[in-house]
């Protein structure tokens, strides 16, 4: 049964009334930004395929000749896709439905886990708030379509997917509706993006060694791993994903004649890479403190769940070693794929998913530690109330300063207070300028006839939902990707003071 505990006296509504608070001071400004979004390269390739193909036939091209992720190919070239009917004045949906589908998710599962509507809002309002506050990149995770939905969205589904994985097997039994639901949400999340798939069948294959033992339920999650491995391996064997590579390696020949020879070395060299990026990510998400301060105010509500025996977060935390190794190495896993198979630090919305992560599993550390200190020190020991207070004050204090705390490594995964930022944008009418030049283009573009249009550079660039701008180079593929969908010869766009 849900309850509502008592933190302390007279606290439990300090509690709801900060973070719910912090959540909605935190996700407005970018809710207000959504409105002033653009579409940008990938988004006019899907929405331009679908008006001259069809849905069908693209899932067969794009499968055929470019990647294998059937869940994303399937949703971009869709009429859920607004660029595809020219509304860019719906662009602001996906925006709201990837933080909406973040909170809702969040807020079952954690209704779920910790039966308790005190901890249910603070922790659902809590993990928002570290997300948003220094996500890599909001410009791709929240504000971009294609980004968006292949990865944001995933973060989501996975949430679900926890969810009901905990319910099919509740009670050491099988709920037949609930494992046909995990089924087909592995089946979805694996085919939003090769991260999600990666980390899915990892966490999958990990539930099945912890279930060997059990002959009630062993066999169902050996099931589900056999259609997480087919589901992967239909992602990952994709025709598309060798024309892909094979495209991208033909415009440096030497480079790849250079790569076979050095087999050994990139490896060594993308391994050291990875190492180096992880550690860094790490020291820059705890490095500002406002993870570690949000840490100590969240202690007290996870030391009262930690009471409640019957709550399944509880239950599921009686053998906490493996789950938490186990979210360890999902943490690290990402860092990897990119630097060994190209050379390059993972991209702002793949590192958008693995600070995600990051939360989640310290999270779970934290009322680890948590339920072990209960256990070792005296029962009436309970959290100063003036630290609680000092590390909020501390958060509000982040909150509202402009911080840019950040390392030089590669420019990657920047400790940047985004919610300070989209407020600046917001507020200063840089975003407001942005949209009005993209309108302007857009009545350029939509005018009659097939000749080339020159426009002008981007003046106004708001941090926060500015991804990229077309170049001065009309063949470049995400110009030729925006004149083809708008019907014109070419397009290319003028530097700025020229």
């Amino acid at each position: 049964m849900e309850r509502s505990t008592e933190v302390a006296s007279g606290s439990t509504t300090l509690y709801k009334v900060f973070f719910l608070t912090l959540a909605l001071v935190s996700v407005l400004p970018f809710l207000v930004l959504s409105f002033y979004s653009h579409p940008v390269a990938d988004d006019y390739v899907f929405s331009g395929f679908y008006k001259r193909i069809g849905w069908l036939a693209f899932q067969k091209v794009f499968y055929l000749n470019w990647q294998g992720l059937y869940t994303t190919n399937a949703v971009m070239c869709s009429p859920l896709n607004p660029v595809a009917h020219d509304r860019f004045d719906l662009y602001w949906i996906p925006c709201w439905l990837g933080i909406g589908s973040i909170v809702a998710s969040l807020w079952l599962l954690m209704r779920y886990l910790t039966r308790d509507r005190l901890a249910t809002l603070v922790i659902t309002s809590a993990v928002l708030f570290a997300y948003l506050y220094q996500t890599p990149s909001p410009a791709e995770g929240l504000f971009w379509l294609n980004a968006n939905w292949a990865y944001q969205m995933s973060i989501s589904i996975g949430l679900l997917l926890i969810l009901v994985l905990l319910q099919a097997f509740q009670n050491k039994q099988v709920s037949l509706g609930y494992w046909v639901a995990a089924a087909i949400l592995t089946i979805i999340l694996i085919g939003t993006n090769f991260i999600a798939a990666m980390l899915t069948a990892f966490a999958i294959g990990v539930g099945m060694l912890l279930n060997l033992r059990n002959k009630n339920t062993r066999l169902w999650w050996m099931a589900l791993l056999l259609i997480a491995c087919v589901a992967l391996a239909i992602v990952v064997l994709a025709p598309g994903n060798t024309v892909r590579i094979k495209t991208e390696a033909a415009s440096s020949a030497t480079a790849a004649l250079t790569n076979q020879a050095r087999t050994a070395s990139k490896l060594i060299t993308g391994v050291v890479r990875g190492t180096l990026f992880l550690v860094y990510s790490l020291v820059n998400w705890l490095g500002n403190g406002v993870i570690l301060a949000l840490s100590v105010v969240l202690a007290p509500i996870l030391s009262a769940v930690s009471k409640n025996t019957e709550a399944p977060l509880t239950i599921f935390f009686k053998k906490r070693f493996v789950p938490l190794l186990a979210g360890g190495v999902m943490v690290m896993l990402p860092f990897f794929p990119t630097y060994l198979a190209e050379g390059v630090p993972p991209a702002g919305r793949v590192t958008n998913v693995i600070y995600f992560v990051f939360i989640m599993v310290w999270l779970s550390m934290l009322y680890a530690a948590v339920t072990w200190w209960r256990r070792v020190a005296s029962t009436s020991h309970r959290q100063p109330a003036y630290i609680t207070f000092a590390m909020a004050t501390f958060l509000v204090i982040a909150l509202l300063t402009d911080s840019n705390y950040s390392l030089a490594y590669s420019n990657k995964g920047q400790s940047s207070n985004n919610i300070a930022l989209a407020y600046k944008d917001w507020l200063s009418g840089a975003a407001k300028q942005f949209d009005a030049q993209h309108k302007k283009r857009y009545q350029l573009m939509m005018v009659p006839g097939h000749e080339g249009v020159v426009l002008d550079s981007l003046t106004a660039v708001p941090r926060t939902i500015y991804l990229d701008d077309l170049h001065p180079d009309s063949t470049h593929w995400a110009n030729r990707a925006y004149a083809k969908f708008f019907g014109k010869a070419y397009v290319r766009v003028n530097r700025r003071g020229k």
